[in-house]
């Protein structure tokens, strides 16, 4: 198949950025959200149409054995985020060109943790068409697991439609012991979450992840543009 792509340098900056800058080496059991994230508005520069780029919110950390649950107090004009999924997606709503910041609370049910998140709206023309896509590097670490301890990360969609459905990608050829580590991948939200099992203990698991969104428009697996995770296990 071949898909229309849109790109955001600033974005695959920005997830590299995270790649080395996420304070990895934690056991999972600290709820928090990943830090600098930027989601993306544009406006028409000919007819004052109004476009936002939909994207999974990331979190990590403690128990989501429910999934997360997202809010915010105050969302800039325009824009909301699913609480039951974390997709940041537009209201239908007029957005105000400039840099917006807004606080996002991401809660697993027992415990809290909240972060600065930052709108973008540009004024372009044309207005930019997204399909479904991954950031667009070649591996993301997620935080370091613990045998016997829960354990919980979600991955990332962008643009499309939301809502998503996440599959692991079983033809990946380097996969490593997901599926026999007590992990899940929730195909609704795209949490990875479950308890470590004791004999993961030592390993690196590693897979891919197939995104499709609620049109039919399939990204991801094993197609060279979208990354392997990989989830440390001691």
């Amino acid at each position: 198949m071949n898909w229309k792509r849109y790109r955001l340098g600033l974005l695959s900056l920005m997830f590299i950025v995270y790649l080395i800058g996420c304070g990895l080496g934690q056991t999972g059991a600290k709820l928090r959200i990943f830090p600098h994230q930027t989601v993306f508005g544009y406006i028409d520069s000919h007819s004052n149409q109004t476009y936002v780029l939909p994207q999974t919110l990331l979190a990590v950390g403690g128990d989501p054995h429910n999934g997360y649950s997202w809010s915010c107090s105050s969302y800039p004009a325009g824009v909301t985020v699913t609480a039951g999924t974390g997709v940041f997606k537009s209201t239908g709503g007029s957005l105000l060109e400039g840099e917006h910041q807004f606080t996002m609370t991401v809660s697993d049910g027992t415990s809290e943790a909240s972060a600065v998140v930052t709108l973008t709206v540009d004024k372009m023309y044309p207005i930019p068409a997204a399909d479904v896509q991954q950031m667009n590097v070649a591996s993301f670490a997620l935080d370091e697991a613990a045998a016997n301890k829960p354990y919980g990360a979600s991955v990332f969609a962008q643009g499309g439609t939301p809502p998503y459905t996440f599959t692991e990608d079983i033809n990946y050829s380097d996969r490593t012991d997901f599926d026999a580590s007590g992990l899940v991948l929730d195909a609704n939200d795209g949490i990875i979450r479950g308890t470590v099992d004791p004999t993961a203990s030592g390993k690196t698991l590693k897979f891919r992840v197939y995104v499709r969104d609620a049109t039919g428009q399939t990204e991801g697996g094993n197609s060279g543009i979208d990354p392997v995770y990989s989830i440390p296990v001691k």
